[in-house]
């Protein structure tokens, strides 16, 4: 078996003791657990180096430190952690720990996050795919005490809940090579300007807007991307 979905079920320690029954697994689902689940420093498991993505989104029950069981893999290149109350000691892990360096894609949608907190985001220089529910307000602050967020391999990025104001519009202008960009449940305001995007990104190739509030004027622009070969997609 390479992967294992305990989504919505209740995992208690037992259930973490069986995994180590396990040697190959590459994918492990445990979002949206239904009862307190708490990791053992002493617990190991023989997929450590296996193990390629982890969905541990929505963890209201996860219990003490979880980055005693995040240190464990060292081959991770998907994570998600969409609405974590221990995103905070997550990111704090994943930016600077070497064994993280092969993250590629993170989810960590639906979480409210400090300027701090954005700083340790920025550090992920590996990244390729970003999903993404950012503050415009602290995002602002986050730009004016930090600077700019800048991923050299970024060529996903989705952003969903989200206000996309001219703070947040020049980040995704500053991720160069940006092949897909998407916005979910979002809101762009007057300060995105489509005919920016040609310039700066050269290499995107499609826009998806998804249940997203577009004012009459910015859609008829987005429109006129065509003539740059990007395809521009509304649902």
């Amino acid at each position: 078996m390479q992967t294992l979905a305990l989504s919505k079920c209740s995992v208690n320690s037992a259930v973490m003791e069986s995994l180590k029954e396990f040697t190959h697994l590459k994918t492990l689902k445990l979002c949206d657990l239904t009862q307190g689940l708490k990791f053992s420093s002493d617990r190991k498991y023989l997929f450590e180096y296996s193990l390629i993505s982890i969905d541990i989104s929505n963890s209201e029950f996860i219990q003490g430190d979880i980055t005693i069981f995040l240190k464990q893999f060292k081959c991770l290149k998907k994570l998600r952690i969409s609405n974590s109350k221990h995103k905070k000691e997550i990111l704090e892990l994943i930016a600077v720990d070497s064994n993280f360096f092969s993250l590629e894609e993170l989810d960590i949608t639906e979480n409210i996050f400090s300027v701090y907190e954005l700083d340790r985001l920025s550090q992920m220089k590996n990244l390729k795919c970003l999903l993404i529910t950012l503050d415009d307000s602290i995002y602002k602050d986050f730009v004016s005490q930090m600077g700019k967020m800048y991923f050299e391999n970024m060529n996903k990025l989705v952003f969903i809940n989200t206000d996309i104001n001219k703070e947040i519009f020049q980040l995704i202008l500053e991720q160069t090579s940006l092949i897909d960009l998407s916005f979910k449940n979002s809101k762009l305001t007057n300060d995105f300007f489509p005919i920016s995007i040609p310039v700066s990104l050269e290499k995107l190739k499609h826009i998806y807007f998804i249940n997203t509030t577009i004012s009459t004027e910015i859609k008829r622009k987005l429109m006129c991307l065509k003539f740059y070969d990007i395809t521009v997609s509304f649902q």
